[in-house]
């Protein structure tokens, strides 16, 4: 059901746009021959980032869980960039919108590239502003205590959605590109870490281990809520 409204919903954005659309009922999306190409295979879930520093450590470790690292690594997107001074060029996929002169001239990016994935900006864009308008949805529930099961589902299980080519509107290039994203995002975070005077002992996409200075579990608490702040 979660996967299906997704589909609808993009699928339905796009249209408004003038959006090609590569709705698909097989397990591959109809590109239009492409989707035979070597490099449009999926990111596999065994292949995602993960640090392991194995062994016995005499301070407190602190776990933290990580959340919608997929749906927040989209909406900042636009700060991604800007923390590794790339903020300019073809990795600029938050530009601004550019007019038909622009486009005429060749002086405007109408596609983004991250890693070896290759996306248009305003696609990138329309699945920028349905996650938005899906997030505040959620959060606005949240703070109501008016759950919705529609927004929940979407928020859920948007990282499944994408990867999944069970979906209608899969597409690999959309994952790789999500997942460079989310694996920047991913790193700055641990770089954070690791500038607040912590060492990061086992890290992937759901949790990181961090190991603290602290010696007992109280005053490594009282750090873990200046960490989390």
């Amino acid at each position: 059901m979660g996967l299906f409204m997704a589909d609808i919903d993009f699928a339905r954005r796009l249209h408004r746009q003038d959006m090609v659309l590569w709705w698909s009922v097989g397990a591959k999306p109809d590109l239009g021959g492409s989707e035979q190409d070597q490099h449009s295979q999926q990111v596999e879930e065994n292949l995602l980032p993960q640090i392991s520093v194995p062994g016995c450590y005499s301070n407190a470790v602190l776990e933290v869980t990580i959340d919608d690292l997929a749906i927040n690594a989209i909406l900042q997107s636009a700060i991604v960039n800007e923390m590794e001074g790339s903020g300019s060029g073809s990795m600029a996929f938050d530009s601004a919108s550019h007019n038909l002169d622009e486009y005429a001239k060749g002086s405007a990016h109408t596609a983004a590239t991250l890693g070896d994935a290759v996306l248009p900006t305003q696609t990138f864009a329309i699945l920028k502003s349905m996650v938005r308008a899906w997030w505040t949805a959620h959060a606005r529930a949240k703070v109501s205590k008016r759950r919705t099961n529609v927004t929940d589902l979407a928020v859920n299980h948007f990282w499944r959605w994408l990867s999944s080519s069970t979906s209608a509107m899969y597409d690999p290039a959309l994952q790789r590109f999500l997942y460079s994203l989310m694996r920047k995002v991913f790193l700055q975070l641990l770089a954070e870490f690791k500038r607040l005077g912590t060492q990061v002992i086992y890290a992937d996409f759901n949790r990181v281990f961090l190991l603290t200075s602290k010696p007992d579990a109280n005053s490594a608490y009282a750090f873990a809520q200046y960490l989390v702040t």
